[in-house]
Order: C-alpha cells, then structure tokens, then sequence
C-alpha cells in the first residue's frame, strides 16, 4: 500500500530505536524543566554554586548525558546507521531467550549479542548456508 506522510513523531515514521532515543532526551529535558519550575517558586532554594545543587546536578548530567547520546546516533550518519543495523538484526533472532533478554535488557542480552551480529556476519559471507537467526 501507498505510505502516507506524518505530520507528528511517532514510531509509524521513524525506526523504534531512533524515536526511543529522541523520547530519551526529550524525558530528560523534561526533568530539568520541572526542576526548574520547582525553583522558579523558591528561588532561594538554588545555591549560586553548582555543585552545592545536587537536584540541579543530577538533572543536568542525565540530560547532558541523553543529548550527547542523541547527538551521536540522530545526526550523525555512521553511527545512526550503525544503531539501525543492530537493531533489524536483533530484532531478526528468532530466539525467545534472546527477545526476551532484549525486552528487558538483561545482562544476558548484552552476552548474546556478539554471538548475534557474528552468526549475521556469518550469513552474509556465506548467503546459501543461511538459516534463520
């Protein structure tokens, strides 16, 4: 069928793993913005220096932290693609286990992924012998 356009963000538009980061950050900016607000009542409340606003603090870090990770995998190409590859090929493995590990993001997942992108690489070389993830 024909593929209309969307006028909003949504995951129907772009890959899962790219709107996941997005909503990342725009979580994260959100906590800063409450935050804000919250300060914005008392202004007293915000030592003039920033160390000694540990609220303040962990806030920025956390958004500092999602922004710099939003501005590696959406606006650079290399790693974008690299986050759009891992991702079709996880979500390729036709191993309950595995979709289970990444649903939850268990520590066995992040065991079984190596395995995953070698069997992938594996097919690749080698098209006639492939097998089903």
């Amino acid at each position: 069928g024909e593929q209309s356009t969307c006028a909003h963000t949504c995951s129907t538009c772009a890959s899962p793993v790219l709107v996941r980061v997005a909503k990342c950050v725009l979580g994260k900016f959100g906590a800063v913005r409450k935050l804000l607000r919250r300060y914005s009542k008392c202004l007293y409340q915000v030592n003039s220096h920033l160390a000694n606003n540990p609220d303040l603090v962990r806030v920025l870090e956390r958004f500092e932290s999602a922004w710099e990770m939003a501005c590696t995998y959406l606006i650079s190409a290399k790693p974008r693609a690299l986050a759009l590859f891992v991702y079709d090929l996880v979500t390729q493995v036709e191993d309950k286990d595995f979709q289970d590990a990444l649903q939850t993001f268990e520590p066995e997942f992040l065991i079984k992924l190596p395995n995953a992108v070698l069997f992938y690489e594996m097919r690749l070389a080698h098209p006639r012998h492939s097998t089903t993830l």
